[in-house]
C-alpha cells in the first residue's frame, strides 16, 4: 500500500464509522441513506466500512441526509448550535425543580415535532 492510500485509509474508516454511527443514530437503514444521498446501497456500505472515500459533493449529501454538519461528519465532535447554547444558559438558572418541568416539556414539544410517542424514540431522563 502507498502512502497516499495509507493516510487515505486513516481518513476513510474513521469517517466511514461515524457516518454508520449518526445513521443508526438517526434510525436509518442503508438504504434510506443511499437514496436521500442519491447514491447506491452498495456505495453506503462500502463508505461506512472504509473501502471507499467519498468526494466533498456526496459528503455533503450524506450530511444532509444525515441532518448533521460536514464537521461532526469529519471530526466527530458535534458544535453546539446557538439555540442549544440558548437553552443551557435558560436551564441553568431555573431551580432544580422547574429545570425538571422545562425539560420534560422539551421532550414531549421534541416527540410531537418528531411525529412519534415516546417508546419509538427511546428518550431516557
Amino acid at each position: 500500500m502507498t502512502e497516499a492510500e495509507q493516510r487515505r485509509r486513516e481518513v476513510c474508516i474513521p469517517v466511514g464509522e461515524r457516518i454508520r454511527h449518526f445513521r443508526e443514530e438517526a434510525r436509518m437503514t442503508k438504504e434510506g441513506l443511499a437514496e436521500a444521498a442519491d447514491i447506491s446501497t452498495q456505495y453506503v456500505s462500502d463508505i461506512e466500512q472504509g473501502r471507499k472515500c467519498m468526494n466533498f459533493i456526496i459528503f455533503g449529501r450524506i450530511a444532509k441526509a444525515l441532518h448533521i454538519d460536514m464537521e461532526t461528519l469529519l471530526y466527530g465532535c458535534r458544535a453546539e448550535s446557538p439555540a442549544e447554547a440558548w437553552a443551557m444558559e435558560y436551564l441553568r438558572e431555573l431551580t432544580p425543580m422547574d429545570r425538571q418541568y422545562a425539560a420534560d416539556m422539551l421532550i414531549h414539544a421534541a416527540r410531537a415535532i418528531l411525529g412519534s410517542g415516546p417508546e419509538d424514540q427511546g428518550v431516557r431522563r
